[in-house]
């Protein structure tokens, strides 16, 4: 599954420990979304291997947190960071992979300018 592309535009967002909660509960959304669509995926594998998968899918989603968590000092982005991965959790598992909503098109477009008129 590629998600880089999203998770790369929601780097540039730090959000507010006050505003925190928004962005929190749309990441977790997306990383249910994401275990959700896998253990689809995973579906014809033997029991064993599904269960060695979990840690990784565990591990995939902690490490999307502590990019959440690493940021830039632009708090009035949190809002579009949030509704890009809400509506990146909306999407259909077979719409999911390498998807680009036109709320992430929005808020890429939004950061990049932020990104540009600081750095």
């Amino acid at each position: 599954m590629n998600y880089r592309g999203l998770f790369s535009a929601v780097l540039l967002v730090l959000f507010n420990p006050a505003q925190a909660s928004e962005l929190a509960s749309s990441y977790e959304l997306l990383c249910d979304k994401i275990k959700s669509c896998a253990s689809v995926e995973m579906a014809d594998l033997p029991p064993e291997s599904r269960v060695m998968m979990e840690p990784m899918l565990n591990s995939m989603c902690l490490a999307m947190q502590k990019n959440f968590q690493q940021a830039t000092i632009y708090a009035d982005l949190e809002h579009g960071a949030a509704a890009c991965v809400r509506s990146m959790a909306d999407l259909p598992c077979d719409k999911f992979k390498n998807a680009e909503t036109k709320e992430c098109q929005a808020f890429k477009k939004k950061a990049q300018s932020y990104e540009k008129a600081h750095y």
